[in-house]
């Protein structure tokens, strides 16, 4: 008999849902083990502002939320980046190669956060 987990909202685990981006980076599918030109969506490297727990939450199917160079201009300039996600879940799940139990967190869009 199999279990079919579901996502819990990231909502009920973090109060705050607004985030601090560190960084961010495409993912590509991969077609027997190869890495094709397709990309999936974008993961992005984030802080909580509030708990400051670390995520890594795949959007799929939606362009970066800015260009990589404007970017790293706003982090050369001590400038953050505040990104909200909208539909934000966490699917926990068996990583076979660390041998725990981890977290995988999907995000139906992302926007940033201009003002607080």
């Amino acid at each position: 008999m199999s279990t079919i987990l579901r996502g819990i909202p990231l909502k009920t685990i973090e109060s705050e849902l607004r985030f601090v981006c560190h960084d961010w980076h495409s993912r590509f599918q991969y077609v027997d083990n190869r890495r094709t030109d397709t990309i999936l969506g974008e993961v992005y490297d984030v802080t909580n502002i509030e708990s400051y727990n670390r995520y890594h939450v795949f959007v799929p199917d939606l362009p970066p939320v800015m260009d990589m160079e404007e970017f790293e201009q706003m982090q050369e300039n001590g400038q953050k980046l505040f990104l909200e996600f909208q539909d934000a879940t966490v699917t926990p799940y068996y990583n076979e190669r660390s041998r725990s139990i981890e977290d995988s967190i999907r995000a139906k869009g992302v926007r940033i956060v201009k003002e607080f």
